[in-house]
């Protein structure tokens, strides 16, 4: 799920129960506004994760 800076809801993606954590990062990721900071999780800290953002930022 991605928030607003109050913490609203913008984006919620939904996954099958089996599937990686990070296949809903990389999908959020391309549906997040431009913005200058980004907080996550301690468990999405991984290399697939900045490179998704990266392209993800890159792109727009």
């Amino acid at each position: 799920m991605l928030t607003d800076t109050l913490g609203r809801s913008y984006t919620l993606v939904l996954t099958p129960g089996h599937a990686s954590d990070m296949t809903g990062a990389g999908l959020l990721l391309f549906r997040m506004p431009n913005t200058g900071h980004l907080i996550v999780n301690k468990g999405y800290d991984t290399d697939r994760l900045r490179a998704s953002y990266t392209t993800a930022v890159r792109l727009r």
